[in-house]
């Protein structure tokens, strides 16, 4: 009997031993789980634990993995033979044929592996992770990429541990779709899961179930994030903006930001060297990428149009060869003069080239006061397939297109402007390039349907330096106030210029002016000093808007967003003024 009592005496004093090889700041290693020493023997890792592994991700989330080399009694081995082991990372059980992005071997640091930006692709129930070194593996509890929701019903119910409804300390948000009334309103609560719509700072997902109602736009608006989820479900601006501080998710051909109206997606804060693609486009997906290389952080915004047109993003549709869609395109600052300028990456789809396609793909820009096209001559362009790249552009924002040089989008107008002198309206107007112009005749018109000749001159034919033009007529009641220019070259082709709103009567003798005329966004309102009252009527006499301006530092610009296009009439107590809006 005496013998096993030495052994199990044994034992302990052996056991102490090892105890006695932790540190601690009290000296008795009660703090302290890692082993010190070889004083009884080499610690030995016999196994590997996960100490942080993800339970709910979405997919292409990122998520950090903590994996732990540890000794029999449950210490991290941190003074084994493989305290400095190369860890990898996999998939073990994979119910969605999901790939693990990030699996690049990491080499444990005190015997603790840290595997950060891990994601996974496609959705799943019951993912796990295995962790292997050397002789030693484990298994990760199991997790879920998710969806937000999954389930038939659409409201989440099938999902036995639910949705998130945090990330990263922010509210997520679910669209959903109503049944009844407003269903694809975005401002309805009931559009939305938990009953209340987004909001500014919110991660915004769209349900990929319920009853399919995509959402819809009733205000400017502006979130964190979106994530379209394999919802299915475009995202419709109509005439409102949709501000993003952070980002956008899982765009598809079947999934963007639908530019349906005079509204543009804004990417706030782009910084120096940063790219940002814009999912956006009309009837289809046409995405943007803006690289900004200014040298500041910036927003810009980007919508599209499903033609080019004469006037930019109205007016007749051009006939040149072309690819068959608009980039209006805005920053924050007027131009890209700064630093290396701005990089673009335009992308369209086959069926949206006219026919005969361009022989050589060059990039068209319309000039901001919407009085021409130009090829962009600073900086260098590729195309690739349906795509085409633009570095280094350094000049002002608005429509971009894309044409052929050797038969350009039309002749480049600097501007076109007239004025009332005691004499006559006095008419002036400047190309910075001309291609094959024949002629400018002056037309006019009182219901910009009906367009009458007024005077016709010899163009420049061919430059590329400024050529100004002006022609002086004598006061008639019957002219205007509608003014164009038509241009017409030598073999036949011609375009018209956006016309100006000119009249030299009594009601605009006080110098009210407003500009553009027509227009699309906004206008302008100067001429006059102090504070003026104005009011918006429509065809049928109702007042759709009032308000005040202040005329001391002139001019200032009235927006007209949501307002459709047609003829209005803007009163003020100094005059009254038609005012013409385009699409």
């Amino acid at each position: 009997m005496k013998s096993p009592v030495f052994v199990f005496y044994f034992m302990v004093v052996f056991s102490h031993s090892l105890c006695a090889q932790y540190l601690g700041g009290s000296g008795d290693g009660a703090s302290r789980e890692l082993f010190r020493g070889t004083a009884n023997g080499a610690q030995v890792a016999t196994q590997i634990v996960f100490t942080a592994s993800p339970v709910l991700v979405a997919p292409t989330e990122s998520f950090t993995v903590l994996a732990e080399i540890r000794d029999a009694s449950g210490h991290v081995a941190a003074f084994s033979s493989l305290s400095n082991a190369s860890v990898s990372l996999a998939i073990d059980n994979n119910p969605a044929s999901g790939t693990l992005s990030g699996t690049t071997p990491v080499t444990a640091v005190d015997a603790v592996a840290t595997f950060s930006s891990m994601s996974i692709d496609n959705a799943g129930f019951g993912y796990s992770l295995e962790a292997t070194a050397s002789t030693l593996s484990a298994t990760s509890s199991s997790f879920d990429v998710f969806n937000i929701y999954e389930g038939g019903s659409g409201d989440g119910a099938a999902r036995s541990s639910g949705p998130q409804s945090t990330q990263n300390g922010q509210s997520i948000v679910i669209w959903r779709g109503g049944s009844s009334g407003n269903e694809t309103d975005w401002a309805t609560g009931s559009n939305w899961v938990g009953g209340s719509s987004a909001t500014t700072g919110d991660l915004v997902y769209i349900e990929p179930n319920g009853n399919g109602h995509l959402p819809v736009l009733s205000a400017h608006t502006q979130i964190a994030s979106l994530n379209f989820n394999s919802a299915g479900k475009p995202l419709e601006l109509g005439n409102y903006n949709l501000t993003l501080t952070e980002t956008i998710g899982r765009a598809t051909a079947t999934e963007y930001i639908k530019t349906n109206g005079a509204g543009s997606l804004i990417k706030d804060d782009i910084g120096n060297g940063v790219t940002f693609t814009f999912p956006v486009g009309n009837s289809s997906y046409n995405p943007l990428s803006i690289t900004n290389n200014t040298g500041t952080a910036e927003w810009f915004s980007a919508r599209v149009r499903d033609e080019v047109y004469e006037f930019g993003t109205y007016g007749p549709i051009l006939t040149q060869p072309r690819v068959k869609r608009t980039w209006d395109i805005d920053k924050e600052t007027p131009n890209a003069s700064a630093g290396s300028g701005v990089d673009f990456v335009f992308n369209w789809n086959s069926g949206e080239v006219s026919n005969p396609a361009p022989a050589t793909y060059a990039l068209f820009h319309h000039d901001a006061t919407g009085n021409g096209w130009a090829e962009v001559v600073i900086g260098s362009g590729t195309q690739n397939g349906n795509s085409f790249t633009y570095t280094g552009y350094t000049g002002t924002f608005s429509p971009f297109g894309i044409g052929d040089p050797a038969d350009p989008l039309p002749v480049e107008l600097l501007y076109f402007n007239g004025t009332c002198q005691p004499q006559g309206l006095d008419f002036r107007w400047a190309t910075a390039a001309e291609v094959n112009s024949k002629s400018f005749t002056l037309e006019h018109s009182a219901n910009l349907v009906e367009w009458h000749a007024l005077h016709t001159q010899p163009a420049a034919g061919f430059s590329s330096s400024q050529n100004d033009y002006s022609v002086q007529l004598p006061h008639q009641a019957h002219l205007g106030p509608y003014f164009r220019l038509h241009q017409e070259d030598f073999d036949g082709k011609f375009e018209r210029f956006a016309p100006l709103h000119l009249d030299c009567s009594e009601t605009s003798g006080s110098g009210l002016l407003l500009y553009p005329n027509p227009a699309r966004d906004a206008v302008w309102v100067s001429g006059i000093a102090g504070t003026l009252d104005w009011e918006i009527f429509d065809a049928r006499g109702r007042r759709l808007r009032s308000g005040k301006l202040n005329m001391d530092e002139t001019p200032q610009q009235l927006p007209t967003q949501g307002l459709p296009a047609g003829l209005y009439l803007f009163q003020t107590p100094n005059g009254r003024l038609p005012l013409m809006l385009q699409d």
